[in-house]
C-alpha cells in the first residue's frame, strides 16, 4: 500500500484491542470496556433488534471512508480490514445498554475543542451519516481543553504509552500517578492500539515532557496526517448517531 503522496506506508505493526466502557464516566485505565459493550450501546442507540444491524451499521459508515482518505491518514488498508474482523468475529451477547444520563452540550464536544482537527467527513451533516475522523493533540507540558465525547467512536493510537495524569473536573490532578516520567524515553517502543469508545464525560489531560517526543501519541495539528508514522499520532473515527443537546434527564 502507499500514501496518497505515493511514498510507501509505515510499518505500524499488528494492532492490539481494546475498549472504554460504554458506562463508564472517566477516562483512565479503570473505565476499561469491550467491544461487546460498544457494539450494545451502538444497538440501543440505534434501535436496533441484533447485534448484526449494530455491525451493519458500523460497516457501512467505515466503508464511506474510501481507499484514498485510508491513504491520506498515512494507514493500511489491513487496519480497517482488521478492525472490522475484531467487531464482527468477537462472540457478544446481545444486550442493548444506555451510557445513562449525561448532560451532554456540543459547545464544549472534543470535536469543536482545539485538541481535534477534523482530518476527514463523510458526514452529508455530522448527524445522521457517514463518519469524521479527528486528530488528537494537546501542547506539551499542559492540559487539555476540558471537553466529553457524545459521539460513539473508534480511537486509534500509535506510539509510546501515554504519558499523562488525568485531571478532576475542579482542575487538580494527582502527580504520584506520573512514574512514566522516568520510563518513558524517545527510544520507548511504538504499538498500534484500537479502542472502541462510547461516549465520555467531561474530562481533561495533563501532558507530561514525554509527550513531545517524538514517538509520543501526541502529533501536533500542522503535521497530521502527512507525519504519521514518522512520530507518534492519535486519531478517532467518530460515528455521529443523531446525537443532540441532552440538558436533562
Amino acid at each position: 500500500s502507499t500514501a496518497a503522496d505515493g511514498s510507501a506506508l509505515p510499518d505500524y505493526g499488528p494492532p492490539s484491542f481494546a475498549g472504554l466502557s460504554a458506562k463508564c464516566v472517566d477516562d483512565g485505565s479503570g473505565c476499561a470496556g469491550t467491544v461487546c459493550d460498544w457494539l450494545n450501546l451502538i444497538a440501543f442507540k440505534g434501535g436496533f433488534s441484533s447485534l448484526a444491524q449494530a455491525r451493519a451499521l458500523v460497516d457501512e459508515r467505515l466503508d464511506t471512508i474510501g481507499s484514498s482518505n485510508w491513504a491520506y491518514l498515512r494507514m493500511p488498508i489491513s487496519l480497517l480490514a482488521a478492525i472490522k474482523t475484531n467487531y464482527t468475529e468477537t462472540e457478544c451477547k446481545f444486550e442493548p445498554r444506555p451510557t445513562g444520563f449525561r448532560p451532554w452540550r456540543r459547545a464544549i464536544d472534543g470535536v469543536v475543542s482545539p485538541n481535534h482537527m477534523t482530518m476527514v467527513n463523510t458526514s452529508s451533516d455530522g448527524i445522521t451519516d457517514g463518519v469524521f475522523i479527528g486528530n488528537v493533540y494537546a501542547p506539551v507540558p499542559g492540559a487539555e481543553t476540558y471537553h466529553h465525547h457524545q459521539q460513539v467512536s473508534i480511537f486509534v493510537h500509535y506510539g509510546a504509552p501515554p504519558c499523562q495524569v488525568s485531571m478532576e473536573v475542579d482542575g487538580t490532578y494527582n502527580m504520584s500517578e506520573a512514574a512514566c516520567m522516568q520510563t518513558t524515553t524517545p527510544d520507548t517502543p511504538m504499538k498500534l492500539q484500537v479502542l472502541f469508545t462510547g461516549p465520555q464525560w467531561l474530562h481533561s489531560n495533563w501532558l507530561l515532557p514525554p509527550m513531545a517526543f517524538q514517538n509520543a501519541r501526541n502529533c501536533p495539528h500542522e503535521l497530521a496526517p502527512s507525519h504519521y508514522g514518522k512520530r507518534g499520532f492519535m486519531f478517532r473515527i467518530f460515528i455521529p448517531m443523531n446525537d443532540t443537546d441532552v440538558l436533562y434527564p
